[in-house]
């Protein structure tokens, strides 16, 4: 069986896409490939770069893209990071009362526990109160634009190279 046909795959920019793009725009599920870009011994070049999404993705994306020297905004539709794990998410995919099942050691950062206090297997408004602390450490939230549902991100014409125009 092959993949299905409605099936795409999504990539990050490469190196040599972020020396030619003035704004490149990052789609959140992409964040482990941009972790391998920002950390490239490539040339540094500073890009603009829009990270569409502040759930748990898109705020470790801008945190490695802030980190390489790029000018990151985090475009948000809610009103604070996390996505669908945050207080008031703007999509209800995930049901109150909802338990992880995977431990705490599992899902955070290497460089960012848990509180001590939090049980090993945690609810979904701990896990969003951990994204938000997670934007807060590393100086995230001033790079978000909240209330920003994007609604078309399309090529912007320009002299020289080529640009993005993200709309919300």
């Amino acid at each position: 069986r092959g993949p299905r046909p409605h099936a795409r795959a999504r990539t990050a920019p490469s190196p040599q896409d972020l020396a030619r793009h003035d704004t490149t725009v990052c789609m959140c599920s992409a964040a482990a490939a941009v972790l391998s870009v920002a950390t490239t011994s490539a040339p540094r070049l500073s890009r603009r770069v829009a990270v569409i999404g502040g759930g748990s993705a898109g705020v470790v994306t801008a945190r490695f893209l802030k980190r390489a020297g790029h000018d990151a905004t985090i475009f948000e539709a809610g009103s604070t990071v996390g996505g669908v794990w945050a207080d008031n998410p703007t999509n209800d995919v995930v049901y109150r009362g909802l338990h992880t099942n995977l431990p705490t050691v599992v899902m955070q950062s290497p460089d960012l526990d848990f509180a001590s206090s939090v049980p090993s297997y945690i609810t979904k408004e701990m896990l969003g109160q951990y994204i938000e602390a997670y934007g807060r450490e590393f100086g995230l939230l001033q790079l978000a634009t909240f209330g920003a549902t994007v609604t078309r991100v399309a090529p912007a014409a320009s002299e020289g190279a080529p640009r993005w125009t993200v709309e919300w």
